[in-house]
């Protein structure tokens, strides 16, 4: 998708909001990936034309993201969770110069990573909510799946879940919902000089020169960092992140699933631009330079277009 396609006709504005499930493991990046949303559409290489204002009970994401601007430094997760606010509300605009401003707005699901655990006491509820989605965001953590292996467990029940949770849905119902499956921690140390060892990683034309997974590449990197991470001493013969990718191959549509390389924070900006040898851009709670989030608009505006919220 071209970063720079115009958003449908002015009645598009006046469309339900795009539900959208956000899904993932506990610390797999869900709570900065909000935070990004209101810095993403300012940071270098972003969509041109786009921008975010967070709407109602987002608020308390915008704070944390000036938080992140300001400080340096991440928020306190209680400050940001305890708004206990089920459906973020984000509005997107288009604001091109020379062309009409059109917007869509987003609904985000902000559930815990806990919740969507097979033995979540809330997996009812959470399924029910899911079931109202239009689409589908999946969040995975490279990281986890070498410590744990258990990313899997975090997702590989749902799609029988949602289709129990409704008289309505049925797995062919669900296949028309769209999935944007991101990869998350991109700028990690534990992730970066693998991901380039793999040949994933080509660094941007224009200054500050940060490298990213383009989107042709996104869905090799998946199926390379599945493999790559997975960890069978962790739990062995587990086999998590191959049930996962083949899982998403078969429970949904690859015409309605796109697939990112991302990171919330991104890399470190030095004087001069990317540094291979000084890209770590967090140490700690701290930020070490500017936030440049990698791929975090880009899901969404996806989403929206496979939803149908495109002309």
């Amino acid at each position: 998708m071209s970063p720079d396609r115009k958003i449908g006709p002015a009645g598009a504005a006046r469309n339900p909001a795009l539900k959208i499930g956000l899904i993932g493991a506990p610390n797999s990046g869900k709570l900065t990936f909000l935070s990004a949303l209101t810095t993403a559409f300012v940071s270098h290489g972003a969509p041109k034309g786009w921008v975010v204002n967070p709407e109602r009970d987002a608020l308390a994401f915008d704070e944390s993201a000036k938080e992140i601007l300001a400080l340096q430094s991440f928020p306190s997760r209680a400050e940001v969770e305890n708004s206990e606010k089920l459906w973020l509300r984000f509005g997107f605009s288009w604001e091109k110069k020379g062309e009409p401003s059109q917007t869509f707005a987003v609904e985000i699901l902000n559930r815990p990573g806990q919740a969507f655990s097979r033995r979540s006491p809330e997996g009812k509820a959470v399924a029910g909510e899911l079931a109202r989605c239009d689409g589908y965001l999946l969040l995975i953590d490279p990281l986890r799946e070498r410590w744990l292996g258990d990313n899997s467990d975090y997702f590989s029940h749902l799609p029988a879940r949602i289709v129990d949770s409704s008289t309505d849905m049925t797995m062919s119902e669900l296949r028309k919902r769209a999935l944007a499956v991101c990869v998350s921690k991109y700028d990690d140390a534990q992730v970066f000089p693998p991901s380039l060892s793999g040949n994933y990683g080509t660094q941007r034309t224009t200054a500050p020169k940060f490298p990213t997974v383009e989107s042709a590449d996104a869905k090799g990197y998946f199926a390379w960092a599945c493999a790559y991470f997975a960890d069978h001493s962790a739990r062995p013969g587990n086999d998590s992140a191959e049930r996962l990718h083949h899982q998403i191959e078969r429970m949904f549509d690859p015409d309605l699933t796109a697939y990112f390389v991302t990171s919330s924070v991104g890399f470190r900006r030095s004087p001069k631009g990317f540094d291979l040898k000084e890209f770590v851009n967090v140490q700690g709670s701290r930020i070490l330079s500017s936030v440049n989030p990698i791929n975090v608009l880009e899901p969404i505006i996806r989403l929206a277009e496979l939803s149908g919220r495109f002309s």
